[in-house]
């Protein structure tokens, strides 16, 4: 998507038939959020909020074997390390971008598919509509009770999802 600050290939943003479309794509680090990854989807979110042409959001990863493994570890001990100001700012923008996701005005939905964890709850906590597929594991959010409130389903392919009309004139 052109028009957006920090774009990077760790966050693949579209915009197509009314869904907006933020697809995590750090397969390697299991999709763990950066500072940039943070700010490029909330740059994705503030231009979307007001476009008549996204009604909906959507939040999935694009391969890989999880959803969102959390924060990027290895920077955060690095940081805490040294002078916890890379540590700082990534908390910083990633506490914005879930404030901005939940108080989204458009509905969205976080896929979480595998490995969801951390950072991985923080950004699908606020959507509107969770959903987890059998594949979800190792989310200690879940056993504390912080997303109880997810659908689970036995559905392999998020793009199914497209399929079964849930987009692109999802309602509140």
């Amino acid at each position: 998507m052109t028009g957006l600050d920090g774009v990077t290939d760790d966050v693949l943003i579209s915009a197509e038939r009314g869904v907006g479309r933020i697809r995590l794509n750090r397969p390697k680090a299991i999709h763990a959020l950066t500072t940039q990854m943070c700010d490029v989807m909330s740059a994705a979110l503030l231009k979307w909020r007001d476009d008549p042409a996204v009604q909906v959001v959507l939040i999935d990863h694009a391969e890989g074997r999880g959803f969102c493994a959390g924060g990027d570890v290895v920077m955060l001990a690095r940081s805490g390390n040294e002078d916890g100001e890379q540590a700082k700012r990534f908390f910083f923008a990633e506490y914005r971008l879930n404030h901005l996701l939940f108080t989204y005005p458009k509905p969205t939905i976080a896929i979480m598919d595998g490995i969801t964890m951390g950072g991985g709850v923080g950004i699908s906590q606020p959507c509107d509509f969770r959903i987890a597929t059998e594949a979800i594991d190792d989310c200690p959010e879940l056993i504390a009770g912080q997303g109880v409130n997810i659908l689970i389903l036995g559905i392999e392919d998020p793009q199914l999802w497209f399929a079964l009309g849930l987009m692109p004139r999802v309602k509140r």
